[in-house]
């Protein structure tokens, strides 16, 4: 819950400042010799912030998982039904086999 309190905090934030100045001013500004790497302001930051607490959660759920399709992986989230996150029972998905869940016709 905080991770979506961060990313719309950091939303209503830049909105404000875009109602109010216009534009969103970027204050904070890193350089490394004569590189600029980043420029952003707090709103940005728990922005960030909040998207990385966010996917740290997902992975901790277990409702994200990463998955290979060809030679390239991807992070596919994987939803769950009613109490199902806690038993860690998925909702089948072509991507993902479960060992309570198998991909194709049910059988009893």
């Amino acid at each position: 819950m905080s991770s979506l309190s961060l990313i719309l905090g950091g939303a209503v934030g830049n909105l404000i400042d875009r109602l109010r100045l216009g534009k969103v001013i970027d204050f904070i500004d890193l350089h490394w010799y004569h590189f600029s790497l980043a420029a952003f302001n707090v709103a940005d930051s728990a922005i960030s912030i909040g998207v990385v607490v966010l996917f740290v959660q997902m992975l901790r759920k277990g409702s994200l998982t990463l998955v290979k399709v060809g030679g390239a992986r991807y992070w596919l989230l994987v939803r769950t039904k009613g109490t199902a996150a806690k038993n860690n029972d998925l909702v089948k998905s072509p991507h993902r086999r479960h060992p309570a869940k198998s991909w194709g016709p049910e059988t009893s």
